[in-house]
């Protein structure tokens, strides 16, 4: 069988207190489903972004395989641009 592994920042145009949203939309409830269904994990951990302005925010997600790829994955404090 065919397996794709995936390392992924995305704009997920949702938000959603998992990835750090200060509030829910139903869109990020149909993303978290998806998540949780096909065993993708959510790396933002806190409050901490890995994008974010006054429209969207970001996050990052990995699929099983690519966990010890993302073992010391953060968001560092300062903007990187």
């Amino acid at each position: 069988m065919w397996k794709i592994e995936l390392l992924l920042g995305c704009d997920a145009n949702s938000h959603h207190e998992v990835w750090g949203s200060t509030d829910i939309t139903s869109r990020s409830e149909g993303q978290l489903d998806f998540f949780t269904g096909t065993k993708v994990h959510i790396l933002n951990r806190g409050t901490k972004l890995t994008f974010l302005d006054s429209k969207s925010n970001s996050i990052t997600i990995c699929t099983q395989g690519e966990t010890n790829l993302a073992r010391d994955w953060r968001v560092p404090s300062e903007p990187s641009g």
